[in-house]
């Protein structure tokens, strides 16, 4: 409660009740620990930040082999039109 110690004096200094300014400096430790408790660390930041690399790059193989199939496609097709226009004229 070291750290509620100022927040209790400030509300004793504001007259606020002993009882009531313990209360509330007690429930601020209380929801202090929970919310530090539940704050991401460095190292769970880095574990993140590989899952994410890794399924990034999955993501970019699967678009360039999704992409070389289409220009595939659009050059085979190329070439049949240009085969096409040769034969036709």
């Amino acid at each position: 409660m070291s750290s509620t110690i100022p927040l209790y004096d400030a509300l004793l200094s504001a007259n606020v009740a002993p009882d009531k300014a313990k209360a509330v400096a007690e429930a601020f430790d209380k929801e202090r620990e929970v919310m530090t408790s539940q704050l991401a660390t460095k190292e769970d930041l880095r574990s993140s930040l590989g899952l994410l690399e890794t399924k990034l790059e999955s993501q970019l193989k699967l678009l360039e082999a999704r992409m070389t199939v289409k220009l595939g496609a659009m050059l085979f097709a190329a070439v049949g039109i240009a085969v096409a226009l040769v034969k036709v004229l």
